[in-house]
């Protein structure tokens, strides 16, 4: 009884096995990496609304509500977030740029504390990729908007 399933544990029938199960991990790896941990960023502190004095601490977390969560991106191969100011969210497949509108959150910040004019001012969190490109996709939070006194 057993020489029958020997045979059918070696050559062809083991390789196919072995593939399957190689691909099988692979889609998966693939897939937790496509969702974002804690089901995507949001923005805690200023509230939508709200009044504020400059400079503005800006507090990040995540769908799940924990703060802790919002810096797991950072570990998704180079992935991370980017907090946008004053400026629509990035074309899918665009970069996103580097400069006074579009801050790069690169080590997992769960804050940011930054200078802003008096005012009303809007702002909004996008994960984009380890090269800075954001995907059709891409997580990012409702907008929040407030005045600076």
């Amino acid at each position: 009884m057993t020489a029958p399933l020997n045979n059918l544990l070696e050559g062809t029938h083991m390789k196919c096995a072995t593939s399957f199960i190689c691909w099988l991990f692979l889609l998966t790896g693939i897939a937790m990496a496509q969702s974002p941990a804690g089901g995507g960023p949001i923005i805690l502190a200023p509230k939508n609304g709200e009044t504020v004095a400059s400079p503005v601490t800006i507090r990040i977390g995540t769908r799940a509500g924990s703060v802790a969560a919002a810096d797991r991106s950072a570990d998704r191969q180079g992935a991370h977030l980017h907090l946008v100011i004053d400026a629509p969210l990035p074309e899918a497949g665009k970069m996103i740029p580097m400069d006074s509108h579009h801050i790069h959150l690169m080590h997992g910040e769960t804050q940011k504390t930054i200078p802003l004019s008096v005012g009303k001012h809007t702002i909004q969190l996008i994960e984009g990729s380890m090269s800075h490109v954001a995907a059709a996709d891409a997580p990012h939070s409702d907008p929040v908007t407030f005045d600076v006194k």
